[in-house]
């Protein structure tokens, strides 16, 4: 029996799958057409999978990473697909591509590898969507090079991937999206409207068919309102907006003009959202295949290259958001920035910044803001370290990332060999915001203490020979000027600048102490 490999798109609205056979891309039904709605409701602990019923769990892909019943409805959802497909294929399958948002964190990555792995799959490969989407609408085939943005709107998650394209090799250049952003949100803020019209609270379940077919008219409880076009646009405006800032950062990133434009997702159908896209990357966008369908249908373009060991089409894919971990103060010191090409391996040598450090912390954060309280934690482990004065130490630490976007983080002390590794377990979330102003603000400052403690500690310390060494006022002022540093050092809101002036006069009034001691030492 041949060996056969499917491809799934596991969507926070619906899922779908799709296989290749003797080069042609199938759909498989799932019980009622293509689309399996990626909702589980329990009864009495038994998961119906598929249930629109009010209280079945839903959009659980957004806490992918973040809840461990986030995991288990996937992995009732993926048990339930195992069933389907082998019942229609008639054959065991248990290799699988699964697609998932390019803007996922490494959380929900672990997490649908897991979720996957629990429902008896065996995962060759998580493929990004936009990427799938660009294999599906066969850019490659269509012509030889060019520059490709994926524009892909689904039901809970946004992304944006812009995919240079070379002889065959897919390259993303750039990638960025929210994973809370979606047409669930078109939903909600119709419901808002409608709200608001009709004086009662509308659920999303409405509104979400009324967004599938505007109408003038839309009545709900014996009320009814109407809705023009025109209004319906104006809520969803705000969330369009969102997507056009991810999208001119890929832009930004990318460097590039994009010549092809791929429109991916459910709510892509709305005009608005294609007119958005279009208006973004200034081309025409590409809607010839079915907006559900096509991410399932490059995983499995992907699944069959993959276990046959099909060559012509090479994927370069990248990291969508900054890793490196937590320095003095506060501050972040990357090691893969946002964009590294994956399989990607990085390592830095640090010191530690007390003396006879037994330990050290380290902290791993993931985002590409330089300050840790903008990013996201993602795992943290102690090193044992031979106790050196600072400055001595050497701890090397690595950063490996494999093909599908899983981390693993160790930390070495380079001296005695002692080693401690962690495969990241993070908690997924949506975009990071950037507040530039503010965290160029913190970074100074942490810069500013790094410099003025080492000053501080070591005029604390030769304080009894600057009252032996120099006169009386002189001696004097040091001290003025060693209290003067170490209370902004403590006062909340101090400024960079402040602290600044404060070390650049205690550095003054100890140059001639500093020389006396110098010359001692000679002697």
């Amino acid at each position: 029996m041949d060996r056969l490999a499917v491809g799934i798109d596991l969507g926070t609205t619906n899922s779908l799958v799709a296989y290749v056979v003797d080069g042609v891309i199938q759909m498989i039904d799932l019980g009622d057409g293509h689309l399996l709605p990626s909702t589980v409701r329990y009864i009495d602990g038994v998961p119906k999978v598929g249930d629109r019923h009010p209280d079945a769990y839903r959009s659980m892909k957004r806490l992918m990473g973040a809840s461990d019943e986030a995991i288990r409805v996937a992995a009732d959802i993926l048990a339930d697909i195992k069933t389907k497909v082998e019942k229609v294929l008639s054959r065991p399958v248990s290799e699988v591509v699964i697609t998932v948002p390019a803007y996922f964190h490494d959380a929900a990555r672990q997490a649908t590898r897991l979720a996957a792995r629990m429902a008896g799959w065996q995962v060759l490969r998580l493929i990004h969507e936009p990427t799938a989407a660009a294999l599906a609408f066969g850019i490659d085939e269509k012509k030889q090079s060019g520059c490709v943005a994926v524009y892909d709107l689904g039901g809970g998650t946004f992304d944006i991937s812009i995919l240079r394209l070379h002889e065959g090799i897919f390259e993303v250049l750039a990638t960025a999206g929210d994973t809370h952003l979606g047409g669930d949100d078109i939903d909600t803020a119709l419901a808002e409207l409608l709200t608001a019209k009709l004086g009662i609270a509308v659920p999303v379940s409405v509104a979400e068919k009324v967004k599938r077919s505007i109408r003038d008219e839309v009545c709900y409880e014996g009320r009814s309102c109407s809705v023009t076009e025109a209004e319906f646009w104006a809520c969803m405006e705000p969330l369009l907006e969102r997507t056009k800032n991810i999208a001119r950062q890929a832009l930004r990133d990318a460097g590039q003009k994009v010549t092809d434009l791929i429109v991916v997702g459910g709510p892509t159908r709305l005009r608005a959202v294609v007119e958005a896209a279009e208006e973004i990357f200034q081309c025409k966008a590409d809607t010839s295949v079915h907006p559900d369908e096509v991410v399932a249908r490059g995983a499995a373009l992907s699944a069959d290259g993959i276990v046959h060991g099909r060559v012509d089409r090479v994927l370069l894919d990248v990291t969508p958001l900054g890793l490196g971990i937590e320095t003095y103060g506060g501050a972040v010191a990357p090691l893969l920035p946002r964009n590294t090409r994956i399989p990607a391996f990085a390592e830095e040598i640090f010191t530690t910044y007390a003396d006879w450090q037994t330990a050290v912390d380290v902290h791993v954060v993931q985002g590409d803001r330089p300050i840790v309280a903008g990013c996201q934690s993602l795992a943290r482990f102690r090193l044992p370290l031979e106790p050196m004065r600072a400055g001595f130490q050497r701890i090397a630490i690595t950063f490996m990332m494999d093909a599908d976007g899983i981390l693993q983080v160790s930390a070495k002390d380079c001296k005695t060999g002692v080693m401690q590794a962690v495969e990241v377990i993070a908690r997924a979330g949506g975009q990071l915001e950037y507040h530039e102003e503010d965290d160029q603000r913190q970074l100074l400052l942490i810069r500013a203490k790094g410099r003025a403690e080492p000053l501080l500690r070591a005029s604390k310390r030769h304080s009894t020979d600057a009252h032996a060494l120099l006169s009386g006022d002189e001696a004097r002022m040091i001290d003025e000027a060693i209290v003067g540093l170490e209370m902004l050092l403590h006062q909340p809101g101090v400024e960079a600048e402040a602290i600044e002036c404060a070390s650049a006069r205690l550095d003054q009034r100890t140059r001639h102490l500093a020389s006396l001691l110098g010359t001692l030492c000679v002697k």
